[in-house]
């Protein structure tokens, strides 16, 4: 990286992995949980969706995001197929 975009993630990328791994689980399973409480597949899709927002940050937050397998654990068999192989195999059995 360089330019300002380095200077500016720099203090992100110092954050140890596992502490943004709890951030990140966080916000995707305390934000998909309160949102649709009584839709499991609404919350299911939003999961997955701020999982996959979140990992798209930069190369950092993807690398962490994609060996946090809780974040990939709110699935729903009604997601489309795709969808739910690919959080399956994310969630690593969590």
């Amino acid at each position: 990286m360089s330019g300002r975009y380095a200077e500016s993630n720099g203090s992100i990328q110092k954050m140890p992995r596992d502490i943004l791994g709890y951030i990140l689980e966080s916000a995707v399973l305390v934000d998909s949980e309160d949102e649709f409480p009584e839709d499991n597949l609404s919350a299911a899709i939003k999961g997955v969706m701020q999982a996959i927002t979140l990992s798209k940050v930069n190369h950092y937050f993807y690398s962490v995001a994609i060996n946090t397998p809780s974040i990939w654990s709110n699935v729903s068999n009604k997601q489309p197929m795709a969808v739910f192989k690919c959080c399956i195999e994310r969630s690593k059995g969590y």
